[in-house]
């Protein structure tokens, strides 16, 4: 596929191993016992400890990883860190195609992120700023690949933020952070207790800002497409958040939990700077080195910004009927707006005035849009313990949202029929809905072999302008682990899945598009994507604070779910191929190398293909070759390793990444150069008492090398972009009681 300015997604799928990064290492948990309470946020059984420690358990989950707020203090960028970057440093699999993108065991829009056991609901694929926030986050429980019944929609991975709760004391912590390309955040939380302690509360207030908030489209010249320059043009961002827990004991056995979280975010869309001629190469006939299509040239003061408002609330009871058995209800409600403005002179300027390129058939636009999502939801789940070595769990959820706003595109050209100035505005609602019910049953049938048996079934439903589809999918899963020796652990899996679509639309406005060029498109046709997926593993634990993975995993996709980028904006809409497959390997070690080290490595190898589109061609304006085809976001081999040192005053972390470069040419035939870089932040707490009590201070270097390397060439917004130099940023923070 050429230009991947419209084509992109794919698929993968899972791991089973349980890594602990840069100090990622937490002491196991005691399991529950014949008098011990199944508490409401366990999301399984509790992993198993025997008098030896053994950090292999038959009870501990497949591929979980747990990453405290104290841990990601001690990690480069600290909780400035944003979330896609945090999981890409610490969890294998993980793969970044910037501008806030992962890509999770070469699957685009496979996990799923829940707030304390609920489910958050999607962004549009368009949104740039954090689902989350960091800052905000007292625990990150990950867990990818094998998933059981209870979980549904986006079926690669689960994200659960675990936010931090209120005490019984006063405290709180204040914190200010300043470095390269200006950037700077201060931020406060408090926490403590009201009405005899019965409510307890956290609040926090943040502000950010930068002069690089996004990855540039700058390459260090027209033939060195693999570097990026440390230029940062028409780049700046700022924005701020607002976070606020409050949890009410009413009985002995009943709680409320209250979530509010508000986010804004604005940031200018970078240029080529005023170096990059309209006459250069890259802006040519013959593209890029690869062999992509000309990229659009734009002048250097060209104007386009991006605006997102992000409102969620969120309501939980939860009940103890008796030590064996649980409910949890929640309730949630989330509204998010996007704001992008335009610049039309200067984005369609090579389209007005074609002197100014000597690309014979740019394809600019210059795109409007102001539209807004509410999104509600509710779930339930019950659990109930038979016995001490069974557990059985059922549940049910409801998500529905509707889309609604205006959205422009002046000067788009999707059918390569010459150039020529077409407008278009939709402001037409969209509606859809997903229903799921399961039922699972977690048994440890003896001391060596576990099984978890389950069945879901998911329901969705849409209601485009042109299109009213509705699809459903049972989905049996089983999961089974055994015990070969106190210390190795083998289990395999078979789960069905379903991945629904993003249900943001702009189908309407590119159809109208293809009438003033005397053309049709079919109606909305977007479908679910429908899998079998396959997995099997082995852990084995090393000396008493070690376990090495390695896990092995294929899924066989319908209806295969990816995503077109539409022209040279951010947007993206969903296809689908019509057949797809994925499969990969994975090694992980981690662990402790003494009292004070704590260690990781990540490797996974990955390849997924798709065949034939399904649906969403109107997002295609040049569909793909017949046969399969290399997903433009899979990474062959990507690797991380993370080194920390942590006593009472000192600590500090190294970080390593690599990856072997993400696709481009056409079809996808090409790779990117491979790259790698390296983060540490050395860091100390004073010691002694008075005012400099608490005080902590530390020091990030980000990307020690300087390079420069290429996220995505020709394959993206704005055509490609290129990860930031070496930074320094400097914090300063104290906690108070």
């Amino acid at each position: 596929m050429k230009n991947k300015q419209l084509a992109g997604s794919a698929l993968g799928v899972v791991l089973g191993i349980s890594i602990s990064g840069a100090a990622y290492c937490d002491e196991p948990q005691t399991p529950p016992s014949s008098d011990t309470v199944q508490t409401e946020q366990a999301p399984s059984l509790i992993l198993n400890v025997t008098a030896k420690r053994n950090r292999v358990g038959i009870l501990s989950p497949i591929s979980q990883t747990d990453i405290s707020r104290e841990q990601i203090k001690e990690t480069p960028r600290g909780d400035q860190i944003s979330l896609p970057q945090l999981l890409e440093s610490t969890t294998p699999s993980v793969i970044s195609g910037g501008y806030g993108r992962i890509f999770t065991r070469q699957d685009e829009n496979g996990l799923q992120y829940q707030v304390d056991g609920m489910q958050l609901p999607d962004l549009p694929d368009n949104a740039i700023g954090d689902l989350f926030s960091v800052r905000n986050i007292e625990k990150l429980e990950i867990t990818l690949g094998a998933l059981p019944a209870e979980f549904g929609d986006r079926p690669s991975g689960v994200i659960n933020i675990v936010t931090p709760e209120g005490s019984e004391e006063t405290s709180g912590s204040v914190e200010a952070n300043y470095g390269s390309y200006n950037t700077f955040s201060p931020q406060g939380g408090i926490r403590g207790s009201a009405l005899d302690t019965k409510l307890k509360y956290f609040l926090s207030v943040n502000y950010h800002q930068s002069d690089r908030g996004l990855d540039t489209p700058q390459p260090e010249s027209n033939l060195q497409e693999g570097i990026g320059t440390s230029d940062a043009i028409h780049d700046a961002s700022h924005g701020n958040t607002e976070f606020a827990r409050l949890d009410y004991t009413l009985t002995n056995s009943d709680r409320l939990t209250f979530l509010f979280s508000n986010r804004e975010e604005f940031y200018q869309i970078p240029n080529f700077p005023g170096t990059y001629s309209p006459q250069d190469p890259l802006f040519g006939p013959n593209g890029d080195p690869y062999g992509n299509d000309p990229y659009n040239y734009t002048p250097p003061d060209t104007n386009d910004s991006q605006t997102e408002t992000s409102i969620f609330t969120q309501l939980v009871w939860r009940h103890t009927y008796s030590e064996r058995s649980f409910l949890q209800v929640g309730v949630f409600y989330k509204y998010y707006n996007l704001l992008v403005q335009n610049d039309p002179n200067n984005d369609l300027a090579a389209l007005i005035n074609p002197n100014l390129t000597n690309n014979p058939d740019p394809e600019n636009a210059s795109l409007y849009e102001n539209r807004h999502t509410n999104s509600v939801g509710a779930k339930a789940d019950y659990k109930f313990r038979t016995s001490d070595d069974n557990l059985i769990k059922a549940g049910a959820s409801v998500k529905a949202y509707q889309t609604a706003g205006v959205a422009t595109v002046t000067g788009a050209n999707p059918f390569d029929s010459g150039p020529s100035i077409l407008s278009s505005t939709d402001s037409s609602p969209e509606y859809g809905s997903v229903e799921g019910v399961y039922v699972q049953d977690e048994w440890k049938i003896t001391d060596k072999l576990f099984i978890n048996a389950g069945i879901r079934f998911d329901y969705m439903q849409a209601n485009y302008t042109d299109a009213q589809p509705s699809f459903d999918q049972f989905e049996p899963r089983l999961l089974v682990s055994y015990m070969v020796t106190p210390e190795t652990k083998i289990h395999g899996y078979y789960g069905r899945l379903f991945n629904v679509p993003l249900f943001e639309d702009l189908h309407d406005t590119f159809a109208t598009l293809a009438g003033q060029a005397g053309q049709t498109i079919t109606p909305y046709d977007i479908k679910p994507e429908k899998d079998n997926y396959y997995e099997a593993g082995v852990d084995q634990q090393i000396g008493s604070s070690n376990v090495v993975s390695v896990t092995a995993y294929y899924k066989q996709a319908t209806d295969l779910l990816d995503d077109a980028q539409l022209l040279n904006t951010a947007l993206q809409q969903p296809f689908n191929w019509a057949q797809g497959y994925a499969y990969g390997v994975e090694l992980a070690l981690h662990g402790k190398i003494a009292d004070h080290w704590s260690d990781y490595f990540n490797y996974s190898y990955g390849l997924a293909k798709g065949s034939g589109i399904g649906g969403g061609i109107f997002a295609l304006p040049e569909p793909p070759t017949s046969g399969y085809q290399i997903l433009d976001h899979v990474q062959r081999h990507t690797a991380s390793a993370g080194l920390t040192y942590a006593d009472k005053n000192y600590f500090g972390t190294l970080i390593g990444k690599y990856g072997s470069g993400l696709p481009t040419g056409p079809n996808n035939s090409e790779n990117a150069p491979g790259h790698y870089s390296w983060d540490t932040t050395l860091g100390y707490q004073v010691p002694g008492k008075g005012l400099m009590e608490h005080v902590r201070l530390s020091l990030d270097i980000l990307n020690i090398f300087d390079n420069r390397y290429a996220i995505f060439i020709a394959n993206g917004f704005n055509g490609s972009y290129y990860a930031a130099g070496r930074e320094f940023i400097g914090h300063l923070s104290k906690e108070f009681d």
